[in-house]
């Protein structure tokens, strides 16, 4: 028999006692403890006598993981246990499959309700097929048939930067700028940003790389599809008039 330690996750909802004390280590502890993890997720794999159980599992899946889960299953631990230590009233959280979560949103689109105000989270499958918390934020009370708008923070690890590499006067009222505006994504999956630039007074694309949206008056949205570790440069060449 060996030892199987937990990894902790802390979110801000977690509470600072309960599974410090359940672990038997300091109370309260020093920032909120809201899960620990058994398991061989590959962002927060349980230990086993101080070896990462995802280690263990690539080192020989048949041997750990027996071979008929292994053989249904493939080469990764199938489930994984959580304790959560909560401090704070959480939702119900629910994990349909992909065709269940697509029949269900189309039948709530289709009620015709107003959404109550309150906090919506948001849950993200990652690389591992693991649901991992992505967000939330608070909602007001919305009529029936408007859409929701939700900020759940700010990617840390999708990094842009915006020049103006030209511009000249066309005549008293007329302009034109050029401005390269490349982005960098450090995670380990492909993302789509949307790029929102602001356009003054009357403006017309004249050159661009990549194809836009013209959301409002003063507003044009590009899309990037940016590839793992990967850079994507947007440029586009605008002339204003006043």
């Amino acid at each position: 028999m060996h030892k199987l330690t937990g990894t902790l996750r802390s979110y801000p909802w977690g509470s600072r006692t309960l599974i410090p004390e359940l672990r038997g280590e300091p109370s309260p502890s020093s920032r909120p403890e809201a899960e620990l993890w058994f398991g061989a997720h590959p962002v927060g794999s349980a230990l086993v006598d101080g070896i990462p159980l995802t280690d263990i599992i690539a080192a020989d899946p048949q041997a750990a993981l027996g071979p008929r889960v292994q053989r249904e299953f493939g080469d990764g631990l199938p489930f994984m246990l959580k304790l959560l230590g909560a401090a704070e009233p959480l939702s119900l959280q629910a994990h349909p499959s992909a065709e269940q979560a697509r029949d269900g949103f189309d039948r709530e689109n289709q009620l015709g309700i107003p959404l109550p105000a309150g906090v919506m989270c948001v849950y993200q499958q990652d690389s591992g097929g693991m649901y991992q918390f992505s967000g939330e934020d608070r909602i007001r009370h919305t009529a029936k048939d408007e859409q929701v708008r939700l900020r759940l923070g700010k990617a840390f690890d999708i990094v842009a930067e915006r020049i103006q590499s030209d511009y000249r006067g066309v005549g008293p009222t007329i302009h034109e700028a050029e401005f390269r505006i490349p982005v960098r994504n450090h995670k380990d999956t492909p993302v789509t940003v949307d790029v929102v630039e602001p356009m003054p007074a009357t403006w017309t694309i004249l050159s661009k790389s990549h194809d836009f949206v013209k959301k409002d008056a003063h507003t044009a949205v590009f899309s990037l599809d940016i590839p793992a570790d990967g850079t994507v440069e947007l440029t586009y060449r605008v002339r204003v008039q006043w």
